[in-house]
């Protein structure tokens, strides 16, 4: 789990009157999944997500008969303190993502029990919507048996794409879910939501689909998800509600080209990704490449200095596009920036294709968490000196310290990166301007870590 230390800086309140004419503000659909992560990169092999192995995914749709007086959502989790939810002007869906690096983390925040959604609307006032959520058991680990032919997917946009699966043979409220995403991340096909009477159940095995934007030699991400329902409503009832757990499935996809002998692969998949933070040490590393590679050298990459490149052993799953690197016991070093580079100028270039055209010099970098056994950094009383807010800050020696800002907690959060120092004495001050901090109607929270 990673540890923060949280300081609320200011909270401007504002209140304002409307009178409008009632109106019905009441929810349409709802949906309530914890989520357990897995990631396919060959034939036979699904393991744990390391980077994002569990998370609790709430959205939901209300009818709102003014956009200018849209409500307030929150969802309260038994006997704990509510959490408000975003709202999508654009698309007109409240909406949050919280991921979690344990189950047992998740579940101290979203216990078993009963789940309450609150919407207060200046129309209808506050309507109440329990829903009933608790555990059972996890469907089955999603697992793509056909994965390796979803690796030269022909790009006839005219011809069907066939998914498929080892069927969950989970219970009567067992139901499947296959998304697809281009790698702009927009999303290309979706069967059925879980709620449509027609949606595939846990006996499905697989899904036939089209889409008119297929094109060759692009790679697509999609996600295979089983869900075990605690409450699964009809999709035509008022309002419609899933709440279920879920174990989803993501791997990738890619069309074959008229030739790719003559051209040079790319990255096309990196995991952790690039910029990521808060990464497991014992997680593996995965590169994926829009073409089969040559697997006879040891791949050229250069690692940066705080890893041992002799702790690193390769491997190569079957169809040779993805390329795992494990790093040695205990793991990678905590609360570290760790970056690499493929193909670097100062190696003789390895990573080819079959032709033996290289990947160009590639490059990228992640964070792993900080071990559970370090003690987050102490936020001090914060003093305004001229045009900048002064933070004092007592910490561990040597140790680097990141600050993030947000407006809000809970599903509401949205973390912005506000920069790092290292205390070489385990003491200090960070210093941020004041106008990037105070914002109208907002609370503003900074955390270290």
């Amino acid at each position: 789990m990673r540890l923060f230390s949280i300081l609320i800086l200011a909270q401007l309140l504002i209140s304002s009157t409307v009178s409008r004419s009632l109106g019905q503000s009441s929810l349409l659909t709802a949906d309530l999944v914890k989520f357990k992560n897995f990631i396919q990169f060959s034939s036979i092999s699904t393991g744990p997500d390391t980077q994002d192995p569990f998370d609790v995914s709430a959205t939901f749709a209300v009818d709102i008969p003014d956009p200018d007086f849209a409500p307030s959502v929150s969802i309260k989790p038994g006997s704990r303190a509510a959490l408000g939810v975003p709202y999508d002007d654009v698309n007109n869906i409240f909406g949050g993502n919280i991921p979690y690096q344990s189950e047992s983390a998740m579940n101290a925040a979203f216990p078993d029990g009963t789940m309450t959604i609150s919407i207060d609307s200046v129309f209808t006032g506050t309507e109440n919507y329990p829903i009933p959520f608790s555990f059972s058991a996890w469907p089955s680990t999603p697992h793509v048996s056909n994965w390796q032919d979803l690796q030269a997917i022909d790009p006839d946009p005219t011809k069907l794409i066939e998914v498929r699966w080892d069927a969950s043979g989970g219970s009567e409220f067992g139901r499947a879910q296959l998304l697809v995403y281009d790698e702009g991340g927009g999303q290309v096909f979706q069967s059925l939501h879980p709620t449509d009477p027609s949606a595939l159940t846990s006996s499905s095995n697989s899904v036939s689909f089209t889409f008119d934007a297929l094109a060759a030699d692009q790679t697509y991400f999609a996600e295979l998800t089983f869900y075990n329902a605690t409450r699964l409503d009809d999709s035509s009832a008022r309002p419609s509600i899933l709440a279920a757990y879920a174990s989803r499935t993501r791997f990738i996809m890619k069309t074959s080209g008229a030739s790719t002998g003559g051209e040079n692969p790319v990255l096309a998949l990196v995991q952790p990704g690039i910029g990521d933070t808060g990464v497991e040490t014992s997680t593996l590393i995965l590169f994926g490449f829009s073409q089969p590679m040559q697997t006879n050298a040891t791949p050229s990459i250069e690692w940066s200095s705080n890893v041992d490149s002799n702790k690193f052993s390769y491997a190569w799953a079957p169809g040779s596009t993805n390329l795992v690197c494990a790093y040695a016991a205990p793991g990678l070093p905590a609360g570290q920036l760790i970056s690499w580079t493929l193909n670097p100028v100062t190696q003789t270039a390895t990573l080819l294709n079959a032709s033996g055209n290289p990947l160009m010099t590639t490059n990228g970098q992640f964070t792993t968490k900080i071990s559970a056994e370090t003690t987050p950094p102490v936020l001090g009383t914060p003093s305004i000196v001229g045009a900048n807010l002064l933070i004092p800050i007592t910490t561990e020696a040597g140790r680097e310290v990141f600050l993030e800002g947000t407006t809000a907690l809970g599903l509401s959060a949205s973390w912005v990166d506000l920069g790092s120092t290292n205390f070489s004495t385990g003491q200090g001050t960070f210093s941020l301007p004041v106008q990037d901090l105070l914002i109208t109607g907002d609370a503003r929270f900074i955390r270290a870590r």
